[in-house]
C-alpha cells in the first residue's frame, strides 16, 4: 500500500505554483514514484484536471506514462466542455435574474469560473451552480427557474423543521448542472463578513456577473471547506480548496488580514496545508512539533486514520440526533413524519455510522 503522506506531498508539489520545473521533474522521475497512488488520491480530491494543467504549464507531460497522459488529457477535455456548458447556463440564469431585478451573487466554483481565476477553464471540477439570493426574493427566484423547466429535487421531511442554508436543489434536462439558491452560506456558523447582507451589499460586477468581492471570495473558499465540508473538525486536507486559494491570491491579488489569520478555521487550514506546500500559503502558519508528528502519523497509518474518522463521524451523527430529540418530544407531526420515513432513516443511520458518510 502506498504511503499516503508521500503521495500527498507529491500532489502538493504538482499543484504548488512555486514548485520549479526542475524540482518537479526530479521528483516525477524518481524510480519509485507511484502514479497509481497519485491518480487514486487525485481523483478523490477532484484535482486530476488541475494536476494535468499544472504539469502541462510546466512542460512536464513527457514525465507521465503514455496511457496516463492520454487519460488525463481526455478527462480534462471532458471537464473543459462541461465547464463551458456551466458558464453558458450561468449566463442564462444571470440574464433571467437581471431581467427581473433579482439581487444575487454567485458563490464557490461558479464564482471562480466567472471571475476568470483559471488559466484553463478545464482545470476546476464543478458540481452545482451556487447562488446567494436576497431573502425577500428567494421564492421569486425559485419560481423563475421553475418556469425555465427546472425541477426541485425531493427533500426529506426535516426541511420543514430546520432552515437549511439553501432551498431544494433544482435540476433540468435543458442544462448540465443543478442549481442551489442560498439564503445564507453556512448552516450553524456565523462569520460577519460573510453574512448575506455583506456579501450582497459589497458584491462586484465582473463581465456582467455579480460576484463576491475579492476578500469575500478568499474567505468563503477556505471557510466553506473548513465548516461545510468538516475540514476543521477532521483536520482534513482539501487539495481542490488549497489550489483555489493559491490561484485566488495570485490572480485576484488579495490576501488575509491579521484579524482573519486569528480565525481558528483559517489558521488551522493554513497550518496543516503548509506542511505539504512548503510554507507557500502563509509563512507564519506552522504546526507545533506534536501537531506535526500526529499529522504525519495519521497519514502514514491509514487504519488508524480510518478509525479516527469513524469515531468523529459517529459522534457527529449522534449530536445531530440529539438536536432533533426536541422536535420528537414536542411536535406530533414530526413524530408522524419520522415514522412514515422510517425506512430511509434506518438506511441513513447505517450509511452515516457504518460507512463513514458525514452528516449534513
Amino acid at each position: 500500500m502506498a504511503n499516503r503522506l508521500k503521495t500527498y506531498r507529491a500532489i502538493a508539489h504538482i499543484l504548488n505554483l512555486d514548485t520549479s520545473q526542475s524540482e518537479l521533474e526530479a521528483l516525477l522521475r524518481q524510480p519509485d514514484f507511484d502514479w497509481d497512488a497519485i491518480v487514486v488520491e487525485g481523483s478523490k480530491h477532484l484535482v486530476l484536471p488541475a494536476m494535468y494543467c499544472s504539469l502541462k504549464r510546466k512542460q512536464l507531460l513527457h514525465c507521465l506514462p503514455e496511457e496516463l497522459e492520454s487519460y488525463l488529457q481526455e478527462l480534462t477535455s471532458i471537464n473543459r466542455n462541461r465547464n463551458e456548458a456551466i458558464k453558458l447556463q450561468t449566463l442564462h440564469i444571470i440574464e433571467l435574474f437581471t431581467e427581473h431585478n433579482i439581487n444575487y451573487v454567485l458563490l464557490k466554483g461558479t464564482a471562480l469560473l466567472m471571475a476568470n481565476v483559471y488559466e484553463d477553464i478545464g482545470e476546476r471540477m464543478i458540481g452545482d451552480i451556487d447562488i446567494l439570493v436576497e431573502q425577500s426574493q428567494l421564492t421569486e427566484a425559485f419560481r423563475l427557474l421553475e418556469q425555465q423547466d427546472y425541477v426541485p429535487i425531493d427533500t426529506t421531511f426535516g426541511e420543514k423543521y430546520v432552515e437549511h442554508k439553501h432551498l431544494p436543489r433544482l435540476k433540468t434536462d435543458v442544462f448540465i448542472a443543478a442549481v442551489e439558491l442560498h439564503r445564507k452560506v453556512f448552516m450553524d456558523y456565523e462569520h460577519k463578513a460573510l453574512s448575506p447582507h455583506n456579501l450582497l451589499s459589497q458584491k462586484q460586477l465582473v463581465d456582467g456577473a455579480w460576484l463576491p468581492n475579492k476578500h469575500h471570495v478568499l474567505l468563503h473558499n477556505i471557510l466553506n471547506f473548513q465548516i461545510s465540508d468538516y475540514g476543521f473538525q477532521f483536520k482534513a486536507i482539501g487539495f481542490r480548496t488549497v489550489y483555489d486559494h493559491l490561484l485566488i491570491t495570485a490572480r485576484l491579488t488579495t490576501k488575509f488580514s491579521n484579524s482573519n489569520l486569528n480565525n481558528r478555521n483559517i489558521a488551522s487550514f493554513l497550518s496543516y496545508h503548509n506542511e505539504l506546500f512548503n510554507q507557500s500559503l502563509y509563512a507564519n502558519s506552522r504546526l507545533s512539533y506534536f501537531q506535526k508528528k500526529y499529522f504525519n502519523f495519521r497519514l502514514e497509518h491509514t487504519s488508524f486514520d480510518r478509525l479516527r474518522r469513524r469515531i468523529i463521524y459517529t459522534m457527529n451523527y449522534l449530536k445531530l440526533i440529539g438536536r432533533r430529540i426536541g422536535f420528537f418530544l414536542t411536535k406530533k407531526d414530526y413524530r408522524k413524519s419520522l415514522w412514515a420515513d422510517r425506512k430511509r432513516i434506518i438506511f441513513t443511520l447505517r450509511r452515516q455510522i457504518i460507512h463513514n458518510k458525514p452528516p449534513h
